[in-house]
Protein backbone atom coordinates (compact mmCIF):
# COMPACT_ATOMS: atom_id res chain seq x y z
CA UNK A 1 0.00 0.00 0.00
CA UNK A 2 1.15 3.51 -0.75
CA UNK A 3 0.32 6.66 1.20
CA UNK A 4 -3.15 7.85 0.17
CA UNK A 5 -4.34 4.34 -0.75
CA UNK A 6 -7.87 3.28 0.15
CA UNK A 7 -8.68 -0.36 0.79
CA UNK A 8 -11.79 -2.22 1.84
CA UNK A 9 -11.25 -5.52 3.68
CA UNK A 10 -13.94 -8.18 4.03
CA UNK A 11 -13.49 -10.65 6.89
CA UNK A 12 -15.80 -13.68 6.63
CA UNK A 13 -17.54 -14.91 9.79
CA UNK A 14 -15.28 -17.95 10.17
CA UNK A 15 -12.26 -15.62 10.49
CA UNK A 16 -14.12 -13.05 12.59
CA UNK A 17 -16.54 -13.66 15.46
CA UNK A 18 -18.28 -16.69 13.92
CA UNK A 19 -21.57 -17.97 15.24
CA UNK A 20 -21.13 -16.23 18.60
CA UNK A 21 -21.04 -12.62 17.37
CA UNK A 22 -19.64 -9.84 19.52
CA UNK A 23 -22.71 -8.38 21.14
CA UNK A 24 -25.09 -5.64 20.04
CA UNK A 25 -23.51 -4.23 16.86
CA UNK A 26 -22.00 -7.49 15.51
CA UNK A 27 -24.41 -10.37 15.30
CA UNK A 28 -23.71 -14.06 14.70
CA UNK A 29 -22.22 -15.06 11.33
CA UNK A 30 -21.75 -11.50 10.09
CA UNK A 31 -19.08 -10.48 7.60
CA UNK A 32 -16.86 -7.70 8.97
CA UNK A 33 -16.04 -4.83 6.60
CA UNK A 34 -13.15 -2.45 7.29
CA UNK A 35 -12.54 0.73 5.28
CA UNK A 36 -8.84 1.64 5.47
CA UNK A 37 -7.25 4.94 4.39
CA UNK A 38 -3.46 4.92 4.62
CA UNK A 39 -2.58 8.41 5.82
CA UNK A 40 1.17 8.07 6.35
CA UNK A 41 4.00 5.57 6.52
CA UNK A 42 6.53 5.89 9.32
CA UNK A 43 9.94 4.37 8.57
CA UNK A 44 11.13 1.62 10.91
CA UNK A 45 13.56 2.64 13.63
CA UNK A 46 16.95 0.95 13.42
Amino acid sequence: MKTGAKWQLFIPPELGYGEHGAGGAIGPNETLIFDIDLLAVNPAKK
